[in-house]
């Protein structure tokens, strides 16, 4: 009968003893390598934030003509104890385009310290009559600032019927009525004789039911049915063809093509 070695276990020991340690070794690097990252990223994070080269030195605001940039920066909330790394472009914008004046606002950030503010701002094209006060709105119908009484205004007088009760700076408003005016007071504004008759008022109704207000003209002029620009073109065609001396007292009206009805 083979005898059994005295010592035949102990290999079987060793090795299960350097298993352990195998499994063991990759776990633990592992986890003293997330640390050690983990330690560094921290390290790295707290000298972004605290470092004094990373504050904001310089807010450059580009395409400011009517408002101030001090108004924009104002309104950005944007200040010289802001880190760079820790500005949200899209927060900052956000509260830039809150500003009635502001259609868009573009925000890039410069490394190590400066922010730009791109804006574009919205123009006023005629003004808007509410509850006898009147308001500056751009071509999209956006309510932009409310005109002093007695101040000039821009372009023409737009009143809707029935009339609107309240606006707010910085709101568009949902009124159709008002998308025909506009598109009207667009489409004679292109015309040579908008350069020597000046609008004062338009009324809207509806879209078939436009009417348009001179100073130096003794009759009203009649828009609708949509087609203004050719409506436009044929005015200023017969403006020029009589050389502004039409022969109207009540009204000239171009809703009916070609055919152009005037009292």
């Amino acid at each position: 009968m083979k005898e059994r070695a005295p010592n035949d276990s102990a290999p079987r020991r060793r090795k299960h003893h350097h298993a352990a340690l195998a499994y063991l070794s990759p776990v633990v690097k592992f986890v003293a390598f997330s640390c050690l990252l983990w330690g560094s990223g921290y390290g790295l994070a707290h000298y972004l934030r605290e470092s004094p080269n990373y504050r904001i030195q310089h807010i450059l605001v580009q395409g400011a003509s009517i408002l101030s940039p001090d108004a924009i920066v104002q309104a950005s909330q944007v200040s010289k104890a802001d880190n760079i790394f820790f500005l949200d472009p899209r927060e900052i914008a956000d509260r830039v385009q809150a500003l009635p004046r502001v259609k868009t606002c573009a925000v890039t950030r410069i490394f190590p310290d400066v922010i730009a503010l791109a804006i574009e701002e919205r123009i006023a094209v005629a003004t808007l009559v509410v509850n006898n006060r009147t308001y500056e709105i751009d071509a999209s119908g956006v309510i932009l600032d409310e005109v002093p009484a007695g101040a000039p205004y821009v372009g023409p007088l737009l009143a809707l019927h029935p009339p609107i009760s309240t606006v707010a700076p910085g709101e568009p408003v949902d009124r159709p009525e008002l998308a025909e005016g506009l598109a009207v007071w667009e489409a004679y504004a292109k015309t040579r004789m908008a350069s020597v008759t000046p609008v004062d008022e338009l009324a809207v109704y509806d879209d078939n039911d436009i009417r348009m207000y001179c100073a130096t003209l003794p009759f009203e002029i009649r828009w609708g049915r949509g087609d203004y620009d050719v409506q436009a073109r044929r005015l200023d065609i017969l403006w020029q063809e009589l050389e502004g001396r039409l022969p109207c007292t009540e009204y000239l009206d171009l809703r009916f093509g070609r055919d152009l009805a005037c009292k």
